[in-house]
């Protein structure tokens, strides 16, 4: 673990070791309560954090805590719903249509953001159309979970244009907080993965690789995600304050480990709802874009 402390200011712990990656999802008193606490930067981190990914006064529920019965329902149901959906996408589905021909070579690469946008929205509400200014939404608020500059915060602050972001998809999806993280934040790292997937089939991979074989190359981990302890303990031989902020590198870690248990973090309370649904969309489109020359 890489630890970045300042006296009575700031105490982060960086995790991108597998091992140690799991030893931190292991333990039951590191969670996702996140309280400022002590710490002035971290306080100050936190709060930027969980402002952008909240919505109407409620943070997202990839921000809720493991207990927190609400998000355990909603999880639930999300899961089944999204199972279900998964279900249809094979390569007589002319839903993937839109999306195999961008894999095929058709469309520009900025086609793409608002064509992903467009099937994940379509999860929370049927009529869900994408636009380049949906698009636009979702890049901001991406930026916004990322971005330290201060002069950008404060602009945003003062225009309100992260708050409008949110508003704006929030109305798209029947106002559901899982809906608004997957419209603007976690279908980014599926666009990445249809990026991927269409170097593969421009690479002439269609006849060598199986849909399941080609999905599993486009998947890909979040980058970070937080945890704090809701007291302190003792991960992989290192102690670690309730104080703290713990930042898993998922991405990293997924690149060291070479596996894809990252990705969706199947096996931890935390676990995606889209587990099933993401990989089923890439096979689908896959088997729809090699199946057409």
């Amino acid at each position: 673990m890489q630890r970045k402390q300042r006296g009575g200011l700031v105490d982060v712990f960086m995790v991108a070791d597998p091992d140690e990656v799991r030893a931190v999802l292991a333990d039951e008193h590191i969670d996702r309560e996140f309280s400022g606490r002590r710490l002035p930067l971290n306080r100050l981190l936190l709060r930027r954090i969980t402002r952008t990914l909240s919505y109407r006064g409620t943070r997202f529920p990839t921000l809720q805590p493991r207990n927190d019965p609400d998000r355990k329902a909603r999880q639930a149901a999300l899961w089944e719903r999204l199972n279900a959906a998964a279900a249809s996408f094979d390569a007589s589905n002319p839903e993937l249509e839109s999306l195999a021909a961008w894999v095929r070579g058709f469309g520009d690469d900025d086609a793409l953001g608002p064509l992903v946008q467009d099937m994940v929205g379509r999860q929370f509400d049927p009529a869900f159309r994408a636009t380049q200014e949906t698009w636009a939404a979702a890049e901001l608020l991406e930026e916004a979970v990322r971005t330290t500059r201060l002069t950008k915060r404060i602009g945003w602050a003062l225009t309100g244009k992260v708050r409008r972001a949110k508003g704006r998809l929030g109305a798209m999806v029947d106002h559901e907080r899982a809906g608004i993280h997957g419209v603007a934040i976690a279908l980014h790292n599926i666009v990445k993965g249809f990026r991927q997937m269409r170097e593969l089939y421009a690479e002439g991979k269609g006849a060598a690789l199986s849909a399941p074989d080609a999905s599993a190359r486009c998947l890909f981990a979040p980058s970070a995600v937080l945890r704090q302890p809701t007291r302190d303990t003792t991960v992989a031989g290192c102690p670690i304050s309730r104080n703290a902020i713990v930042v898993l590198a998922l991405g990293e870690a997924a690149k060291r480990d070479g596996t894809s248990s990252f990705v969706f973090l199947k096996d931890e309370w935390s676990r995606c709802p889209a587990d099933t649904w993401v990989p089923a969309l890439f096979e689908g489109v896959w088997d729809r874009a090699c199946a057409s020359p």
